[in-house]
């Protein structure tokens, strides 16, 4: 994803977390004001966005970690589908989950990358009570790390990518 950035010892570090001023371009106002939601939007999960004072914690993390999954397996940005699709009995249009929403990104995901499919999917659930603890997702990529030595070095890199709220430093050209 744009927003995650590596240091020189691959420690991952995310950058605009919902700190981007908006400044009315007809107005000659010099106040500014920050978003009022936190990420890009292809990586927020529902009740980001659908909630007017959302909560913000670990499930939010779960979700927008899984939507980085996507773009990093299938090397797309992971834009959410149509949300609403019909139903192939009734033909009624209904509302899609996540996941559905995402299925495009989810079907690319074969061969070594094939093996997360399932974490991605449940770290994509609409219900965020529903999400899996960061342990667990932390736990599955220690699991993945020891199967065959493709899916092993994704789940390495994956697993060594530490977060930290401080800044990144600087990288220095050689």
């Amino acid at each position: 994803s744009n927003n995650v950035l590596l240091t020189n010892h691959r420690a991952a570090k995310i950058s605009d977390l919902g700190m981007a001023k908006m400044i009315r371009a007809d107005s000659k106002q010099t106040k500014s004001r920050l978003t009022t939601a936190p990420g890009t939007l292809h990586f927020m999960p529902p009740e980001a966005l659908v909630e007017l004072d959302p909560i913000y914690g670990t499930p939010v993390d779960v979700f927008s970690f899984a939507a980085i999954g996507l773009h990093l397996f299938s090397e797309e940005w992971p834009t959410p589908g149509a949300q609403k699709g019909r139903d192939p009995k009734t033909k009624k249009l209904v509302a899609l989950s996540e996941v559905q929403r995402r299925q495009t990104y989810l079907d690319k995901m074969t061969k070594e990358v094939a093996a997360f499919k399932p974490m991605i999917v449940q770290c994509l659930d609409d219900d965020p009570d529903e999400r899996p603890p960061v342990e667990q997702v932390s736990q599955t990529l220690k699991v993945l790390k020891t199967t065959d030595s493709g899916v092993k070095k994704l789940a390495s890199q994956l697993e060594g990518a530490k977060v930290s709220s401080k800044p990144a430093k600087p990288i220095k050209e050689s």
